[in-house]
């Protein structure tokens, strides 16, 4: 597969009629929503990092930038947000800080995978700046949000979240930099929160 290719979660066009939804007066905020870099950028600078130490049932793979590299990855439970962590990756030198973090959670009751993705958002107390309504490679309609949080001493930090379930499992990439940094880097993490997928595909119920 093209490193490049389509992006493997699509955003909706306007032909579809679905709107980005600006949740807050972000306007210095880019939101981009079609791939920036050229394939021979994208050949020379980013890898394709596949993630096993969950099983099979939860491995995945995903984009990432050759600075960015796996720092945790054995499956943890994160109490607050009721998930388990399934990779934690981030910048090997100081500059650019992006940090990269996946985390699945099984439901007995399934919902759907932005009424999911959103209660998880709301638990960290993130403010939703933007969103907007997605096409899955499963076949599933769900979203793509951006959110501002204060992480204390006057920092900020902007994450972008993308979330796929299959069956009763749930899956959240999610892409984070410090607001001041989050301009310069948008088109790189949007990439990566928009271009990876259950390693061993099957349809979601």
């Amino acid at each position: 597969m093209a490193i490049l290719s389509s992006c493997e979660f699509k955003a909706n066009s306007a032909a579809n009629q679905i709107k980005e939804q600006t949740m807050e007066e972000k306007a210095v905020l880019p939101f981009p929503l079609t791939v920036a870099f050229s394939e021979e950028y994208l050949r020379a600078n980013f890898y394709k990092c596949n993630y096993t130490e969950a099983g099979d049932r939860f491995a995945y793979w995903v984009f990432l930038p050759n600075f960015i590299k796996p720092t945790v990855l054995k499956p943890t439970a994160v109490e607050k947000l009721k998930v388990i962590n399934a990779g934690f990756y981030e910048s090997a030198d100081k500059e650019p800080r992006i940090e990269v973090w996946a985390a699945y959670e099984t439901l007995k009751e399934p919902i759907s995978t932005s009424e999911w993705l959103l209660n998880k958002i709301k638990i960290t107390d993130g403010k939703v700046v933007k969103q907007n309504s997605i096409n899955a490679p499963n076949g599933e309609q769900n979203i793509d949000v951006l959110t501002s949080q204060n992480v204390g001493d006057g920092e900020t930090v902007i994450t972008r979240w993308i979330a796929m379930k299959r069956d009763n499992d749930y899956l959240v990439v999610k892409a984070t930099c410090t607001e001041d940094d989050y301009v310069k880097h948008a088109d790189t993490i949007f990439y990566i929160v928009s271009h990876w997928n259950f390693t061993n595909q099957k349809s979601s119920s």
